[in-house]
């Protein structure tokens, strides 16, 4: 690196600039298989900034995440979420997401690592009304 990238890399730092607080790598179930995702950290150091589904959201494309949570506390379960598709497939949205919560899960529903798994689970799923972008990165 440069004089002058060290310098940026500096001034970003101290200024608490993106490289403050950098992203976070994640994993994500994509048809039984564990692929990378990029979770953007806040300037607060929060994780992903959940926002409401604009008024247009028709106009604009979102994938579903499947995101199991326990009925009773909403807390999130361990396994990772489910996405159905990545870069590359046709219907790929860039990583804009949109939540469904996915209730009801036992440690016996932990083989559950694709859409269609999750669709014939018979578990209870919720739309949400909340987005947010995270890319995928790798399989």
């Amino acid at each position: 690196m440069g004089a002058l990238g060290a310098l940026l890399l500096s001034v970003t730092l101290l200024s608490g600039g993106v490289l403050a607080n950098p992203p976070v790598r994640t994993q994500l179930y994509y048809e039984g298989d564990l692929v990378d995702a990029i979770i953007p950290i806040q300037g607060d150091g929060s994780d992903v900034e959940f926002q409401p589904l604009p008024a247009n959201a028709a106009a604009y494309p979102f994938d579903p995440i499947y995101v199991f949570v326990d009925a009773n506390t909403n807390m999130p379960h361990a396994q990772p979420p489910i996405i159905g598709s990545i870069p590359g497939d046709k219907d790929y949205t860039g990583g804009r997401w949109h939540v469904t919560l996915v209730l009801g899960q036992t440690e016996a529903d932990d083989d559950i690592t694709s859409v269609e798994d999750l669709m014939s689970a018979g578990l209870t799923m919720v739309q949400t009304d909340k987005f947010f972008e995270c890319p995928v990165v790798g399989k």
